[in-house]
């Protein structure tokens, strides 16, 4: 199975990496590995990939847990595969439950590495069990299928998903709400609960934002 990717940055970053991943530590000042991690995430989420390398390096090698699975991110993004194995791994060992869902993905689908199903299930299942609700959603396509070694089973699929959308996961409400349009895992169509379910996500939607005074 084929996990879904993270589109992937620029090649001019991807080339960055050379130097960052090699380098970076050299040149890094003494600072708050929070403080390094909360600039990188807000150059990430500004599509500014190579600042946020610069500080989620730095946060990583400070020990800092986000800031590693941020720098696996960015380096998996970047095609960087053995090094963002390298980093999901250690953020993973620490605990990270994201970080979990990450490296089974990449083993999924032999990133940096040969494809390895049962090391990649093992590290999905870690991340469900601190109820991360991404990973439920991805062990939930796996019971739906039946694929990696897991048992097909429309009933853990739905049971998973509706898990992970009680936590206001919007990804797996907008599932449950395809589940009873489509009656789909085993469940009739049921319009009630598909307008349960609408009315869910639009408490977890973010609002749009009002317009500014002229």
């Amino acid at each position: 199975m084929e996990m879904r990717r993270e589109s992937k940055v620029p090649g001019l970053v991807r080339v960055f990496f050379c130097g960052t991943v090699l380098f970076g530590g050299i040149a890094a000042a003494v600072a708050d590995p929070d403080q390094d991690y909360q600039r990188a995430l807000e150059a990430y989420l500004s599509d500014d990939m190579i600042s946020s390398a610069v500080d989620a390096q730095k946060a990583a090698d400070a020990g800092h847990i986000k800031g590693m699975v941020l720098l696996a991110d960015i380096l998996d993004r970047a095609e960087e595969d053995a090094e963002a194995l390298k980093w999901y791994r250690k953020a993973a060992d620490g605990g990270s439950a994201e970080a979990a869902l990450g490296l089974g993905k990449m083993l999924a689908n032999g990133e940096g590495g040969k494809k390895d199903p049962d090391e990649a299930r093992k590290w999905i299942l870690k991340a469900v069990e601190q109820n991360f609700p991404d990973a439920m959603v991805v062990l939930a396509n796996l019971h739906r299928k039946g694929e990696m070694g897991v048992q097909k089973s429309p009933e853990k699929a739905l049971e998973l998903l509706k898990r992970a959308a009680e936590a206001g996961h919007p990804p797996a409400i907008k599932e449950m709400i395809r589940v009873f349009e489509g009656g789909l895992l085993g469940q009739p169509k049921d319009p009630a609960q598909v307008k349960s379910w609408q009315q869910s996500l639009e408490k977890v939607s973010p609002k749009p934002a009002a317009p500014k005074k002229p």
